[in-house]
């Protein structure tokens, strides 16, 4: 039995040591963005340090990483009117403070949805002021897959102040983007969306389709796949899908997605190698639901230009097809 416990231990070791090596920052311009799993379990005494669990509340309660505690993720966004936007500072100051974050606090956000909820933390700290916020590389399933400590056990409270100083430019409404690239010399539009939601192949909402003169730029396609563990890839292939997407550190950009998760992650893409955005909070789920704003949707074929009765029809590109018998 004692054999068996320490071959165990040490193959966990020996994975956790294989994917902590798999997964070090590799040049990005703002690697603290970041922290490592294995950083984080050497750290984790620290008393700067505030853990919050972004996932689900019976997923948490099944077991978290010492420390960390429950956020609430459906409350980093307001939904009282028909645009979805940040919370307002008063209940954000309140939120942040149940939680232990204030001054002098290092936030380290965890999820277990690839970053996406972990990065909606980060953007909406960072739109009221706190900018000391990192994201756990790989999540809790990272951590999980590592071998690392869980428990079942809630943290004390923690007694914090947290002021709310907004920042209103890093957030964008539908007026701004409708006229976007008129009004910037460098303006560009990206939809963090799928590429299936982005060409209306996938409708998930009122129209299919996206916001005129955007480009697609898949949230997920920022990851390299470690053992099943979803993990940023290293910052020259960012920067490579970004200069694909026509993205400089000239640009102008404002992202968007369906609920603005995905497009805090691109936010956070782009902040690891130097670049930054403003982020579309209304997203799509706005600008589908309003008809006064154009959509360019999925292409139609075209269809053979009526014919008369036993002549043959011609298409608008001149091309024959046989008349119906």
């Amino acid at each position: 039995m004692r054999t068996s416990l320490l071959l165990a231990g040490a193959i966990a070791l020996s994975t956790a040591t294989c994917l902590a090596e798999e997964t070090k920052p590799a040049s990005y311009a703002h690697p603290e963005l970041l922290v490592e799993t294995a950083w984080l379990d050497e750290n984790i005494i620290r008393p700067e340090l505030v853990l919050l669990d972004l996932r689900a509340r019976d997923v948490y309660d099944q077991g978290h990483i010492p420390g960390s505690y429950w956020l609430d993720d459906n409350r980093l966004v307001k939904h009282d009117g028909p645009v979805p936007t940040p919370p307002p500072p008063d209940e954000f100051e309140a939120l942040m403070e149940s939680v232990g974050i204030g001054e002098g606090v290092r936030v380290i956000a965890v999820d277990d949805i690839g970053g996406r909820s972990a990065a909606r933390l980060w953007w909406t700290l960072g739109y009221y002021g706190f900018d000391n916020v990192s994201v756990l590389n790989g999540g809790y399933a990272k951590w999980e897959a590592e071998g690392r400590a869980a428990t079942y056990e809630y943290p004390f409270h923690r007694a914090a102040v947290f002021t709310p100083r907004a920042r209103p430019e890093r957030a964008a409404t539908a007026e701004q983007v409708l006229n976007w690239k008129k009004t910037r010399p460098w303006g560009l539009i990206l939809d963090a969306r799928s590429r299936d939601e982005f060409e209306g192949k996938t409708v998930r909402l009122k129209r299919p389709g996206h916001i005129p003169g955007a480009i697609s730029f898949p949230w997920d396609e920022a990851f390299a796949m470690q053992r099943d563990v979803r993990v940023f890839k290293p910052a020259s292939d960012l920067l490579a899908l970004l200069t694909k997407a026509g993205v400089t550190k000239d640009s102008q950009v404002v992202v968007y997605c369906q609920d603005n998760h995905r497009a805090s992650h691109v936010l956070l893409t782009m902040a690891l190698v130097g670049l930054g955005g403003a982020n579309y909070v209304g997203a799509w789920g706005e600008w589908s639901g309003r008809p006064d704003l154009p959509v360019e949707g999925p292409k139609v074929p075209e269809k053979p230009a009526p014919s008369k009765a036993g002549e043959p029809a011609k298409t608008k590109a001149g091309t024959k097809t046989p008349a119906a018998p």
